[in-house]
C-alpha cells in the first residue's frame, strides 16, 4: 500500500486502475478491464452492457459508437498519459476476443499500438480456452515488455479454482524487488 501513487476508474465502469511507484520514479500502472462481448451485428438487447455503453457514448456526442472499439481507444489514452509519467502498464482484461486466431484485429492492433507483450503466450506458446462455454482464450494479462523479467510464475487456474465463475482465473506472481528496484529501466 505504501507504493500506491494514484487510482481511478472509467466513468462507465469498464476499467479501473492504480499506479505503484518504485525507486527513481519508476512505476507500474495496473489496469483491470472488461470489454463487452456483443457487437452491433449481434443485435444486443436493451439491458446488456453493450447497450448501456452505447447509450452513454451517444449521450457524450459520439454519433455511431462501438463500445468494443471505444474501450481500447480509452485504455490507449490512459496508457499513453501514464507512460509519460514513467509508469509501465500491466493490463488484466476480459477482452472477449482472441487476437491470435486473427478474428479480433482490433485487439491485435491495440496490443501492437501500445507495445504490449502477452507473457503467458510468449512463455508457453499455447492459448488455452478461458471461458467455460468457449474454445478460445479471451482473458489476458498484457504488459510492457520491460516488466516480463520480474515474472516468477504466470498461468491460468482450473475451472472454479479461486472464484466461482464461468471464466478461469489468470494469475501472475512477480518479484517485487526486481519490479521496483530500478533495475528494469537503465537508460
Amino acid at each position: 500500500t505504501a507504493r500506491i501513487d494514484g487510482r481511478g476508474t472509467d466513468t462507465m465502469g469498464r476499467f479501473c486502475w492504480y499506479a505503484l511507484r518504485g525507486k527513481r520514479d519508476e512505476g507500474v500502472l495496473v489496469i483491470v478491464a472488461y470489454r463487452v462481448c456483443h457487437k452491433a451485428s449481434d443485435n444486443p438487447g436493451p439491458f446488456t452492457a453493450y447497450r448501456q455503453q452505447h447509450t452513454y457514448l451517444r449521450s457524450e456526442g459520439i454519433a455511431n459508437p462501438n463500445p468494443r472499439k471505444q474501450i481500447l481507444q480509452d485504455i490507449t489514452t490512459l496508457i499513453s498519459s501514464k507512460r509519460e509519467e514513467g509508469l509501465r502498464p500491466i493490463l488484466m482484461m476480459d477482452a472477449n476476443g482472441d487476437y491470435l486466431e486473427g478474428n479480433d484485429k482490433e485487439l491485435r492492433d491495440f496490443i501492437n499500438a501500445n507495445g504490449l507483450a502477452d507473457p503467458f503466450y510468449d512463455r508457453f506458446q499455447i492459448s488455452p480456452p478461458t471461458f467455460i462455454h468457449g474454445t478460445k482464450r479471451i482473458d489476458y494479462i498484457f504488459m510492457d515488455p520491460s516488466l516480463t523479467g520480474a515474472i516468477k510464475r504466470i498461468g491460468y487456474l482450473g475451472t472454479h479454482e479461486g472464484i466461482f465463475s464461468d471464466h478461469v482465473m489468470a494469475v501472475m506472481d512477480m518479484d517485487e524487488r526486481t519490479l521496483f528496484a530500478s533495475l528494469l529501466n537503465r537508460p
